[in-house]
C-alpha cells in the first residue's frame, strides 16, 4: 500500500555486490509516494528487491513490465530505434539486473513509449496505440480514419493505477516534489522527472485530465549534458510551458475523477503494523501507529481483525506496560507478536532488540514493565528509614542517570557517523570503517 516505507539512510547501500547513493536525503524512512516524489534510487530500488528479487522473482519483474507493454514496438513510425528492456538472461546471470532496470539502468524507454504508458495511467489502466493522424480528409470529406485501437487492456489493477495517479499528483504538487516546475496554477498536473545514466537525457513525463505528453531533452549523438542538467531543472519548465499554451482557455479536470467505489474498488480502516481490520486496539496504539484508510479491489480487501493488538494499561510517559510506580496511566494498544507470525521467530535471537524498539517491549507476548518508572519516585520516598534501607534506590537512580547519558552520547555519534559518510567514497575502506562503528553503536 501507499503506507508501506523503506529505510534510505545513509543515502549508500549495497545491492548484492554493488553500490548505489542516493541525491535524496530528504527523510531517512520514505513510503511509496515520498520515494516518487524525491526521487530517491534506494527507495525504488529496496522495493522492487523486497518484493521480486529477495522473494527469489526477479524474473517475474521482468515478466511484469513486459505485459504492461512499455517496451512494446507500437509501429507508428518506421526506422526508429526502438525501446529495449534487459533480457532474462542478464537477470539469471545477476539477478542485481532487475533493481538496476526499476531505476532505469540497461534500460531504453522512447518518448513514444513512455507516453503511451503515461497515457495508460491517465486512462485507468488501459494502454491505447499511439497515432500520429486521426483521420484524412479531403473537400471536407473523410477519405480515410485511424481508429484507436488497443494496445493493453489492464497495465494494473484499479486500486494500483489510482494509487499511481495519487503519487504522481504528489512529485508535481507538494512540497519539494522533483516534478514542482511543471506545477500549474491553472490545470492539476500529474508526471515525473527522470535523468538518463551518464546525463546523456533528462525527461519529464506526465498528464493532466484532459491530455498526456513526455519530453526528452539531448543530443541526438547521445553526447552527455551538463553535469547540472536534471529533469526537474531542464525538461519539467518546458514541458509546462507548451502544455499551457495547449490548455489555453479550458477548465480544470480533475486527474482522479469520481471516487474509488467507481473504480470498483472498497474502502477499508487496517491496522498499520499487522495490516489486518483495525480494532479500538489499533486505533490507540501506544507506539502511535495508528491505522490506515485505504481503497482496495474488491475481493482482496482483509477480512480478519488485528490479532496482534490487545488492550493494556500503559504508561502515558513511557508507552510500555504500566507498573506499579507509574503515575499518568492510560488503556491504550499493545503490540505482540503471535506463534507463527513471520518475526516470531527472531524473539529470544539477537534481534528482539530491534523488535522491541519498533514494536514495544510487549511483543514477546507479555514483555517487562515500564523501564522509565523502575522504583519508587523521588518524593515518594520515606526519608526516614535508615540509610541502608534507602542506599539501594540511590544507586540505582546514579545507574539510570549514567545509562541516559551514555544512550544521548551513542545517539549524537551515530548522526555524526552518518554525517560524514554522506560526503564519503562507499567503495573506500574509511567508509566501511565508519559505517560498521555506526552500526555497531
Amino acid at each position: 500500500t501507499l503506507e508501506d516505507s523503506v529505510t534510505t539512510a545513509p543515502w549508500s547501500h549495497s545491492f548484492y555486490g554493488h553500490v548505489m547513493t542516493d541525491d535524496s536525503r530528504k527523510t531517512d524512512v520514505k513510503k511509496i509516494p515520498d520515494i516518487l516524489k524525491y526521487s530517491s534510487n534506494i527507495g525504488t530500488m529496496k522495493v522492487i528487491d523486497r518484493c521480486y528479487v529477495q522473494p527469489g522473482n526477479a524474473e517475474a519483474f521482468l515478466k511484469k513490465l513486459q505485459s504492461m507493454g512499455i517496451a512494446d514496438d507500437h509501429q507508428v513510425i518506421p526506422r526508429v530505434a526502438k525501446s529495449k528492456l534487459s533480457s532474462f538472461a542478464q537477470i539469471k546471470e545477476w539477478k542485481g539486473t532487475a533493481l538496476w532496470m526499476a531505476i532505469g539502468y540497461g534500460i531504453s524507454v522512447t518518448p513514444m513509449n513512455m507516453v503511451a504508458f503515461y497515457n495508460a495511467i491517465a486512462n485507468g489502466g488501459c494502454m491505447m496505440r499511439p497515432r500520429l493522424v486521426a483521420a484524412i480528409e479531403r473537400d471536407g470529406r473523410t477519405v480515410e480514419k485511424f481508429d484507436t485501437k488497443v494496445a493493453v487492456e489492464h497495465i494494473a489493477g484499479a486500486k494500483a493505477i489510482r494509487d499511481m495517479k495519487q503519487c504522481l499528483v504528489g512529485v508535481v504538487n507538494e512540497e519539494n516534489g522533483t516534478g514542482a516546475r511543471a506545477r500549474s496554477e491553472h490545470f492539476l498536473v500529474a508526471g515525473k522527472t527522470g535523468t538518463n545514466s551518464d546525463q546523456k537525457g533528462v525527461f519529464f513525463a506526465g498528464m493532466t485530465g484532459y491530455y498526456s505528453s513526455a519530453l526528452w531533452v539531448g543530443h541526438d549523438n547521445y553526447k552527455a549534458l551538463s553535469s547540472k542538467s536534471t529533469g526537474s531543472g531542464a525538461a519539467a519548465p518546458l514541458w509546462q510551458a507548451y502544455m499551457a499554451k495547449i490548455h489555453k482557455g479550458l477548465p480544470d479536470r480533475n486527474i482522479l475523477d469520481g471516487n474509488g467505489s467507481d473504480y470498483g474498488l472498497v474502502k477499508v480502516k487496517t491496522c498499520a503494523v499487522s495490516g489486518q481490520l483495525a480494532t479500538d486496539a489499533c486505533e490507540h496504539d501506544a507506539m502511535g501507529y495508528g491505522t490506515v484508510t485505504d481503497w482496495w479491489t474488491k475481493g482482496t480487501e482483509p477480512t480478519v481483525y488485528c490479532q496482534m493488538h490487545t488492550s493494556q494499561e500503559v504508561c502515558v510517559e513511557s508507552g510500555e506496560p504500566a507498573g506499579p510506580y507509574c503515575t499518568y496511566k492510560d488503556i491504550r494498544g499493545v503490540i505482540s507478536i503471535p506463534v507463527g507470525h513471520p518475526l516470531y521467530r527472531f524473539i529470544g535471537t539477537r534481534y528482539e532488540d530491534v523488535l522491541t524498539e519498533y514494536l514495544g517491549t510487549t511483543v514477546s507476548v507479555g514483555g517487562d514493565f515500564c523501564s522509565l518508572h523502575s522504583s519508587p519516585a523521588y518524593e515518594d520516598i520515606d526519608w526516614n528509614t535508615s540509610e541502608s534501607d534507602t542506599g539501594w534506590y540511590a544507586e540505582d537512580v546514579q545507574t539510570q542517570a549514567q545509562d541516559t547519558t551514555l544512550a544521548q552520547d551513542a545517539r549524537m555519534l551515530i548522526d555524526v557517523a552518518y554525517a560524514q559518510m554522506a560526503g564519503m567514497d562507499p567503495a573506500t575502506d574509511q567508509y566501511g570503517a565508519v559505517y560498521l562503528a555506526a552500526d555497531s553503536l
